[in-house]
């Protein structure tokens, strides 16, 4: 069952993802923007993900290999459905409304989704 991250360790997992392929802690150090984390917090978050079964690793020589389990859409899928049932009680015009109110959608995005639900209603 998939949990949901702390923002620090799915920043690790965005980079493991975007790499698409299996990763060492040094990977990810080259890909961490202003170097805000040191090597022994990447093992530690890598080791965490590890536990939390995101990743999985191999020991090859002095270096430890790391791979995704859980792919980028499978976590995103749970983490949208999460936010809508509970802060939307898994409302749609609840979370479309509060966009709207906030002024967070343009009239551009706004006329595709009009666009897209066109669609969506005219295949049924």
């Amino acid at each position: 069952m998939i949990k949901r991250l702390p923002d620090s360790e799915f920043e690790i997992m965005e980079i493991v993802w975007d790499l698409n392929k299996t990763v060492t802690s040094s990977d990810i150090m080259a890909k961490i923007l202003n170097k805000k984390y040191k090597i022994p917090t990447i093992i530690s978050y890598l080791n965490r993900l590890e536990k939390k079964g995101f990743l999985t690793s191999e020991k090859q020589g002095k270096e430890r290999f790391y791979q995704a389990i859980v792919q980028k859409d499978e976590y995103l899928e749970f983490e949208t459905k999460n936010f809508f049932r509970q802060y939307h009680n898994n409302s749609i015009l609840s979370f479309m409304n509060a966009l709207i109110e906030s002024k967070s959608i343009s009239s551009e995005e706004l006329k595709n989704l009009k666009q897209k639900l066109n669609e969506y209603e005219n295949e049924e």
